[in-house]
């Protein structure tokens, strides 16, 4: 949240890459799919990652996995089996938009960018922590899209070892790959009546990027046992902080309570004073 990088990309979310046209202009491309796209159709090198003959089709499974959106079902799994994990998330994201309200202030020039993104945190918050409203839609979107890649993994010749969506490795055997990944690291898929695309995970494991990308399907030992502290540490939290606010709007109301009767006391005090010096001084005569 440094200030170095909203210069790079006022959405200050990763991915984030800056490539340089023919022309010279540079521009920052912030979205994965568009990322894809350049490296495939624009870079100028490597080894193409769509078959000509095979282009459309190919993409359009692409476009079919980013219209699945992985936040409700990643927040509903904590919802449902780790509530307090959830809790913690939510209690980061407004921890968050204090220090992004305060950026806003120490940078003036970037003002408006900092208050923008906490706005999208803030709908973030709404949409995927505080509301289930769209779980459903993309666990059948997930399930969907399964479905699919399980009839174009059967289409495939028997004689292809890996069979692959559309025959050769393509960028939509990537796409398919992190989809069952993120799936199986919910628990929230399985391979039963999904022979092929059993086979297809199998391969897809066995590939060198698999490891150099960082691919998991389950999350690793030290963030399991960094969710389990932090779980007990806000549960313990949740325990004490509402007695602890109670106590000390207690502490309030009798604080104030006093303070209302010294000042009645005062002004009573100051009365009789008052009176008093009238008399003294024959201010009534």
């Amino acid at each position: 949240r440094e200030p170095f990088f909203p210069h790079v990309t006022p959405k200050m979310q990763i991915p984030a890459m800056t490539v340089t046209k023919e022309s010279g202009d540079k521009t920052t491309l912030t979205d994965s799919r568009d990322i894809l796209e350049y490296l495939e159709n624009d870079l100028g090198s490597g080894r193409s990652l769509v078959d000509p003959k095979k282009k459309r089709e190919t993409w359009a499974f692409v476009d079919s996995f980013y219209a699945l959106k992985f936040m409700p079902l990643f927040m509903h799994n904590f919802r449902e089996n780790q509530p307090a994990v959830l809790m913690m998330v939510k209690d980061g994201q407004e921890k968050t938009w204090a220090k992004l309200e305060l950026l806003s202030k120490q940078y003036p020039e970037l003002e408006q960018t900092y208050l923008d993104k906490r706005e999208a945190m803030k709908k973030y918050t709404a949409d995927f922590i505080d509301s289930a409203d769209q779980v459903p839609e993309n666990r059948k979107r997930a399930e969907d899209l399964l479905d699919e890649a399980e009839a174009l993994l059967a289409g495939q010749p028997e004689g292809n070892q890996n069979r692959w969506l559309f025959g050769e490795y393509s960028v939509a055997d990537c796409c398919m790959t992190q989809l069952v990944a993120m799936l199986r690291l919910l628990d929230i898929m399985s391979f039963d009546g999904r022979p092929n695309l059993k086979q297809f995970w199998e391969a897809a494991q066995k590939r060198p990027s698999y490891e150099a990308a960082g691919v998991t399907d389950e999350l690793p030992m030290k963030m399991r046992v960094m969710m389990f502290i932090g779980s007990m540490v806000w549960k313990a939290k949740a325990a004490v902080v509402p007695k602890w606010k109670e106590a000390m709007a207690e502490a309030d109301r009798q604080v104030k309570e006093a303070k209302k009767a010294v000042s009645e006391q005062m002004k009573d005090a100051k009365k009789a004073v008052s009176e008093n010096l009238d008399r003294a001084i024959g201010a009534k005569k």
